[in-house]
């Protein structure tokens, strides 16, 4: 392995990858085929959002072999990049840790620091009937889960409004289990003008996911809204915190909560809790179960119009 290239996988680290290269870091033979298989079907018409690009992979001989195929597939496709097949001790030694189980790729943003391309017209253009959209959801957990439960059902979109943690951190990567490549996403700084521009050029009507006034189960808030010939879905999920401002939930057509069994009294817990000690779902919780609602409930409206 020359001294550069070892150079440049030696303690990556979010910060000094994102600040001073625009780059990210993918770990897992799993997860670095997927951003490969991504990549070549960008480069053969998908619709995928945003580009990203690959600069360098390290790979054991025992994960070369296995990625021959995908690997020859990408460069006839994409531009030059550098492949070094190396020893998992010599992976190790470079990176400072052993997630990457046998293979590790640099990947190019799409701009310098946060992602600068895919635009809230390219997420809707993407043809996905349902985008979870979120506000200010910090934790990289959460959003690598997100973007996981957005591809494993399918047809979702993803759109990272303003204080989203960073989907392309490393952590957020590994996750996702590499769907942050595959799904199509956007990051937004202004809702109105994401809300406004995805509703009246896409046709997309809003559920905020939210245990405020009004709500009603996902099912219900689903019909309410494609009962006025809406079917495309955006779920508004907010923050761990705080959840959705009252002025984000009055952009929305309806508010949907998850029914939930609250906390009572009894043999493993005596004493009542406070009024307003109420249950909670994590947010990538609530929305692999929205996500699934909407898909069986749409399925279940295309069987009945056909």
């Amino acid at each position: 392995m020359s001294d550069s290239l070892f150079d440049r996988f030696t303690d990556i680290r979010d910060a000094d990858l994102r600040g001073r290269d625009g780059l990210f870091c993918v770990e897992s033979p799993r997860v670095v085929a997927r951003f490969l298989h991504a990549l070549v079907a960008r480069a053969t018409g998908a619709a995928c959002t945003p580009s990203l690009g690959v600069e360098a992979i390290l790979l054991t001989p025992e994960h070369a072999q296995r990625m021959a195929a995908l690997l020859d597939t990408a460069r006839a496709l994409l531009p030059p990049f550098e492949v070094t097949i190396a020893t998992d001790q010599a992976i190790c030694s470079a990176t400072g840790y052993a997630l990457h189980r046998g293979a590790v790729a640099l990947g190019r943003r799409a701009g310098r620091g946060r992602v600068a391309e895919g635009s809230i017209d390219a997420l809707g253009a993407s043809g996905v009937r349902t985008i979870i959209a979120c506000d200010r959801v910090v934790h990289v957990d959460n959003v690598g889960s997100l973007f996981r439960n957005a591809g494993s059902f399918g047809d979702a979109g993803i759109l990272l409004g303003p204080g989203c943690g960073d989907a392309l951190s490393r952590k957020a990567v590994r996750i996702s289990s590499g769907r942050v490549f595959s799904v199509p996403w956007c990051e937004a700084e202004s809702w109105s003008d994401a809300i406004e521009s995805l509703r009246a050029q896409h046709g997309f009507g809003f559920v905020a996911c939210e245990d405020a006034p009004g709500a009603v189960t996902p099912a219900q808030a689903l019909a309410a809204v494609r009962a006025r010939g809406i079917s495309r879905i955006g779920f508004v999920m907010g923050s761990e915190g705080t959840g959705l401002s009252a002025d984000l939930i009055s952009q929305c057509d309806a508010v949907a909560c998850i029914p939930m069994r609250p906390p009572q009294a009894g043999p493993g817990n005596p004493v009542p809790l406070e009024a307003d000690d109420r249950p909670s779902l994590n947010v990538s919780v609530a929305s692999a179960l929205v996500l699934h609602e909407a898909r069986r409930t749409d399925a279940h409206a295309r069987a009945a119009a056909g």
